[in-house]
């Protein structure tokens, strides 16, 4: 006879493995397509984030970064307009309170000869459309790095 698991045997295990603790992020999605932001709630809520806040714009953002310290990671559109995406990151990151802001950009196959991952503005970028573990990886690949240069930052004080 064949195992079938059941629903309670699989708990701490998803479609891509044993799960990981998620932590307690707060994402700003930022990006003027209603239907992106959309998908991105979506995936992000099958992924088990459920924290986040929307706005179609980047002057909106900035001031939800400003009136939000809860805020702990954001998810842009490169390409909108009035402050575009990219405006936004260099704000962003001219604010030392911000400085450190994970920052994950969502852009156009055809921009990915404009920004790469080793641009020091963003953490990363994820081309549209993308898969929902293409995602995944991204924003694992973000908090990894993020949370390597907390650790080195704590070595270097002396407090690890």
């Amino acid at each position: 006879m064949l195992y079938r698991p059941k629903n309670n045997d699989l708990k701490g295990f998803d479609e891509f493995g044993p799960k990981k603790e998620i932590p307690n992020l707060k994402f700003l999605l930022v990006d003027d397509s209603i239907v992106m932001r959309r998908i991105l709630i979506n995936s992000l809520k099958q992924l088990d984030y459920n924290n986040f806040i929307e706005t179609d714009d980047g002057e909106t953002a900035l001031a939800k970064l400003f009136d939000d310290k809860t805020i702990n990671f954001v998810i842009t559109d490169w390409n909108m307009p009035g402050i575009s995406g990219f405006e936004l990151v260099k704000k962003i990151r001219s604010n030392e309170k911000l400085l450190n802001l994970p920052i994950l950009m969502v852009i156009t196959r055809g921009m990915k000869d404009e920004i790469s991952s080793k641009n020091p503005c963003i953490n990363d970028y994820i081309i549209k459309p993308f898969t929902l573990q293409i995602l995944k990886e991204k924003i694992d690949k973000v908090l990894s790095s993020y949370a390597f240069k907390i650790v080195a930052k704590e070595i270097t004080k002396g407090v690890l």
